[in-house]
């Protein structure tokens, strides 16, 4: 059995932790909240990520042995270094994918409010390229 790690912002749906339970995960690791606050806020203005992702890996290799899943979504910087170390440290990094559905609904006074529902569909894992 399987561990996760969750590296993202938001707490999981009911959907997504029976589809973890359907890949054979038993437990669920989440950041700290220090971490998981760190994680929600990276610092548009830093020009490397590398510095602060060492929190995040240390982190990760606390609480990880190898076989385990990492669930990682945020900022496109910090999520490619840490699915870089996942891969090098033999864990396995996934992402959520969504249906979206948009729908208009039209108000009172005219105007139209936009509501957009996300809908989680399956963890898949983030790929390598090899040619």
């Amino acid at each position: 059995m399987a561990n996760v790690l969750i590296l993202f912002s938001h707490s999981l749906t009911k959907e997504q932790t029976e589809d973890l339970k359907r890949m054979g995960v038993n437990e669920f690791i989440f950041m700290p909240s220090d971490l998981k606050e760190k994680w929600s806020g990276v610092p548009p203005s830093l020009e490397s990520l590398k510095d602060y992702a060492e929190e995040f890996i240390s982190w990760i290799k606390e609480n990880s042995k190898e076989g385990d899943y990492l669930i990682i979504q945020g900022d496109y910087g910090l999520t490619a270094i840490l699915v870089d170390f996942a891969f090098r440290n033999n864990l396995i990094p996934i992402y959520s994918t969504t249906e979206r559905i948009h729908r208009e609904v039209k108000l009172p006074d005219g105007s139209v409010r936009m509501e957009k529902l996300f809908k989680h569909k399956i963890f898949r894992r983030y790929e390598k390229w090899e040619e």
